[in-house]
């Protein structure tokens, strides 16, 4: 995990993992992240007594494809969709 984010206001974490994989295999590492970071996402949950915690993986080919996971992945984050160059 990079990095998690906590709001405690509205009781939700955000464990974000960023990879940088080939084109090739850009669907087994999105879904590897997601099942790596299952235990760590309840971890959170228990720890901080949240309503809710979410994995969001962010994999970046070392090609420069933008994958259409990152679009919900900006988006759950409430980052502006247009905050990579294509």
């Amino acid at each position: 995990m990079d990095t998690a984010i906590l709001d405690k206001t509205i009781t939700k974490a955000y464990a974000t993992d960023v990879a940088i994989p080939n084109s090739h295999n850009l669907h087994s590492t999105i879904t590897k992240q997601l099942w790596k970071y299952e235990d760590v996402k309840n971890v959170l949950k228990r720890m901080w007594q949240l309503k809710t915690a979410c994995v969001i993986p962010l994999a970046l080919p070392e090609t420069g494809i933008i994958p259409n996971k990152l679009h919900k992945s900006l988006e759950l984050l409430n980052l502006h969709h247009a905050l990579y160059i294509s």
